[in-house]
């Protein structure tokens, strides 16, 4: 016993040490690690500090901006509304000033003068500082800039015919902006002239007689209407930066340009001072001095064309508040706990001899239960693999099938979502499962539940119709099919399948519409089989009425009569043949090009004035084996057509193309098969084609005309001519808009051979942003959906008013794709100007259903937009995006 005793002292001893240690070897390491957090910080706040000063200075040229624009769009400013438009802009934070700043010539300085005069200003004259500081009259100068308009939201001085120009700043400023073509903020200055007492910014923005930017230096300074100026408090910029932001202890110094100037580093721009919480104006940051000691952090950023620096200087006890009282009470904790562990392997040591002897008598009895055990786990293991692998084959069946599995409680949570699942619907199993059934369409709600009452009632469900949302917002038709899983009578979970069918029911449609096509065209072809056989008849006997009849007039007139009734009859069975594919067809290989320069000519004879019919022949079109004479009647038939949808006249284009039909196309138009061909186009700017009627207009005898104004088988006898021709007819319209017709003809590969256009293939994206600008939600989801699907990065916008709102938040967009004809104020061309004259670097792409729609009407932007007719292949969309992002050259039609 006393050898044991100082045995167990010595290692509690031991252990007590050891604790000692790393008691505070954790303090330390918890210390230094909580100096970092709390410099990590402050670090964080200056660089957070630093980006929110930078926005608000760099958000005080955007209405100064905003108002370049407004004097850009108006040639003769009313200084009332000037006023008034300035007023409302700058409504929420206005500035001290904003000038309008007109260039004015010495040869019409007294015209000017007079006109300002007669606006209101009896004693504006142009004029400039003297040596004193007084206002005098200007002296002569080739050109000036007199501040005429203008509106003053602090009491700052007059200066109504001042001329900035006049002092070599202003000038250096002027001529900078004016050749760049930029905003130009001038240095945040105290100018002396003023007697201002605090840094002013001036924000110059020049304003030139066409919205869009010159290209050339020379072409700037030729078509300078003036300046826009805007004069802002730097004081009251940064104020507004941090009036709503969390307050801590903190001394924040600014300077402007210290790189410049070495020395200005001992005068900063503005101080905050931390006690009364507002910024100090120059004199008085002088007078504050430095900011003493404590943590300090520099921060860097360029705003409004200068160099800003940012110091902040947190003092001591700051530092020491943000501390966290942690390493301490680690070190008090792991004190008690070493003390406790000390008396505790004292306490062990004395008990493990009592308990060894325990344990060794146990170890022979869960040995023997061990062997059991060991049996009993390895029956188990066999038991479990056996499980596993059919939950695995089953698990692999359902993850194959291609439609939709899923298990719902009785609660209707989803509890297993198939791999096919995902694919159809776009969420994934972790953003699904273990939530309620949500996916139906707020209008099939009452479907639902009718389906989960009847599959909870015992029932199994087959094939039930209702729609789900697709994550994109797509509407998916889907067919329901599903059973209970029960415990007695309770429900307790359904086995459901959740099968696709949209595109099949799209399939489906276009189907019927093909079969009652091909039914219609059988059975007028019968129709007009029988009915010209009696023509025939007729028609013989009344010629041999004619030869056998006597000199009677009056029966002579009602042969007449009726040879009359019978040749109208005769045209009525070819049209109705035409229309069934069984017309007699002369076809030959013919340029298409050539029928319709023939047919332009005639055409305009037979539209009238009214009708402007503009001709735009492709390049190299390749030729067809068709009737030239079949193709003349298509195009008097949709011309007369068109002429009367535009009443009070309008515009007709014939356009021809060559056009690759792909596989993806011939999968929308069932009727349509794969291949080459020369395409005609005929657009018109009339009336349009209401829905419900464009499904019925190649119908014979189907028309909108009222009685005796045309019997309704024109385009039927187009539709029968392209289909007996092996061709292809696509319509378009909107309504109030116009109607394109585009008549595919197949190419005719004879000894005339034409180089061939490269197919058209889906170009894949790149990391560019594309904003897609879309009133249609539809096609605004597809379109976003085709081009997230080739790499693009997309933002969406359903009108121009909120693709302006996303082009100035900031984001960075490469490119905008937007639809001509939007409801609105603005249209798809008001945006592209705008954004050609507001973001420059921003290609732009439009596309419209009617080809050239309304941009023969800016000619600069023919030259700088592409149009994308419709309708479009996802090939023709990709293609064109990628040829204007990468700067390709337009190519001619093809």
């Amino acid at each position: 016993m006393a050898v044991a005793l100082p045995s167990k002292l010595a290692t509690a001893a031991a252990v007590g040490l050891m604790g000692i240690a790393l008691s505070g070897a954790v303090y330390f390491f918890a210390q230094e690690s909580d100096n970092r957090r709390v410099e990590q910080i402050l670090e964080f706040r200056a660089d957070w500090r630093a980006s929110n000063f930078e926005e608000k200075i760099k958000r005080a040229a955007a209405p100064v901006n905003a108002t370049g624009s407004y004097v850009s769009a108006h040639a003769f400013l009313v200084p009332e509304d000037f006023q008034h438009f300035v007023r409302k802009l700058f409504e929420a934070a206005p500035p001290r000033a904003i000038y309008w700043a007109p260039r004015v010539a010495d040869a019409g300085r007294r015209n000017f003068e007079a006109s300002a005069r007669l606006l209101g200003e009896a004693g504006f004259e142009i004029s400039q500082w003297d040596a004193s500081g007084s206002l005098v009259s200007a002296t002569q100068r080739p050109e000036y800039f007199p501040l005429w308009l203008s509106e003053r939201f602090e009491n700052v001085p007059r200066l109504d015919g001042f001329d900035p120009a006049s002092d070599p700043v202003f000038a250096a400023a002027f001529a900078r902006a004016r050749d760049q073509g930029i905003t130009l903020a001038m240095s945040a200055t105290v100018l002396s002239v003023l007697t201002l007492t605090e840094p002013i910014y001036r924000i110059i923005v020049p304003v030139y007689d066409s919205a869009i930017i010159p290209v050339t230096v020379e072409r700037r300074r030729e078509t300078l209407r003036g300046f826009v100026i805007g004069s802002f408090a730097v004081r009251k910029i940064l104020e507004s930066a941090i009036e709503y932001t969390p307050r801590i202890v903190e001394t924040i110094h600014f300077y402007t340009d210290a790189h410049e100037d070495p020395s200005l580093t001992d005068q900063p721009l503005m101080v905050y001072e931390p006690s009364s919480g507002v910024f100090l104006k120059p004199k008085d940051a002088l007078a504050q001095g430095p900011a003493g000691d404590g943590y300090e952090t520099v921060r860097h950023f360029k705003a409004l064309g200068h160099d800003w620096t940012l110091i902040s200087t947190f003092p001591e006890h700051v530092l020491s508040e943000q501390r966290s009282s942690l390493p301490l009470a680690l070190l008090l904790s792991g004190l008690l706990s070493t003390a406790l562990v000390a008396a505790y392997v004292g306490r062990q040591t004395v008990v493990r001899n009592r308990i060894e002897g325990i344990v060794a008598a146990r170890t022979a009895d869960l040995s023997a239960a061990n062997r059991d055990l060991g049996r009993e786990v390895e029956e188990r293991k066999r038991v479990e693999i056996a499980l596993k692998q059919q939950a695995e084959t089953l698990t692999a069946a359902l993850e194959a099938l291609p439609v939709a599995v899923i298990y719902l409680d009785h609660k209707r949570r989803i509890l297993f979502w198939s791999r096919a699942a995902e694919k159809i619907f776009g969420y994934p199993a972790e953003a699904i499962l273990k939530r309620p059934f949500a996916l139906q369409a707020p209008d099939d709600q009452a479907a639902v539940d009718e389906a989960f009452d009847t599959v909870a009632a015992g029932q199994i469900l087959r094939d039930y119709p209702f729609r789900c949302r697709h994550k994109d917002g797509r509407l998916l038709d889907v067919r329901f099919s599903a059973a209970g899983i029960f415990e007695g009578k309770q429900i307790r979970g359904i086995v459901g399948i959740l099968e696709d069918v949209t595109d099949r029911q799209v399939m489906e449609g276009q189907l019927l519409q093909a079969q009652k096509m091909e039914a219609l065209g059988q059975l007028t072809g019968g129709l007009a089989h029988d009915f010209n056989n009696l023509l025939l008849v007729i028609m013989g006997n009344l010629q041999l009425l004619e030869e056998l009849r006597s000199d009677d007039q009056e029966i002579g007139e009602f042969i007449s009569e009726a040879q009359k009734a019978a040749d109208r009859g005769a045209e009525l069975v070819r049209s109705l043949l035409a229309f069934a594919r069984r017309q007699p067809l002369r076809p030959r290989a013919v340029d298409i090009n050539e029928v319709v320069a023939t047919m332009t000519r005639m055409l305009e004879r037979v539209l009238g004035g009214q009708i402007e019919v503009t001709l735009q022949p492709g390049k190299n079109i390749w030729q067809v084996m068709i009737d030239p004479i079949q193709v003349e009647a298509a195009l008097v038939n949709l011309a007369t057509n068109a002429r009367d949808a535009m009443p009070k006249g309008g515009r007709l284009t014939i356009a021809t193309a060559n056009r690759r039909l792909d596989a993806d196309y011939v999968a929308q138009h069932p009727d349509a098969v794969a291949g080459d061909y020369a395409m005609l186009q005929v657009s018109d700017t009339g009336t349009g084609i209401p829905p419900e009627v464009m499904a019925r207009i190649f119908e014979p005898f189907f028309s909108t005309k009222g009685p005796g104004k045309g019997s309704g088988l024109g385009l039927s006898m187009i539709f029968g001519f392209m289909k007996q021709s092996g061709g292809h007819i696509n319509v378009y319209s909107e309504v109030g808009m116009g109607t394109t017709f585009r008549l595919y003809l197949p190419r005719h590969r004879g000894a005339k051979e034409v180089s061939e256009v490269a197919p058209v293939t889906v170009s894949q994206g790149g990391h560019e942003t594309v904003l897609v600008v879309e009133d249609d939600p539809a096609l605004r989801r597809l379109v976003t959906h085709e081009l997230t699907n080739l790499g693009y990065k997309v933002r969406a916008a359903e009108n121009a008013v909120t693709a302006l709102e996303v082009l100035e938040s900031g984001d960075q967009i490469d490119l905008v794709f937007s639809d001509v004809v939007m409801a609105g104020k603005l249209d798809g061309l008001d945006l592209a100007r705008l954004v050609q004259s507001r973001w420059p670097a921003i290609k732009v792409v439009l596309t419209s259903g009617f080809p050239d729609a309304k941009l023969d009407e800016d000619v600069a932007l023919i030259r700088s937009v592409r149009l994308l007719s419709k309708p479009y292949r996802k090939a023709e969309l990709s293609a064109l995006l990628r040829s204007v992002l990468d700067g390709t050259p337009q190519a001619d039609d093809d």
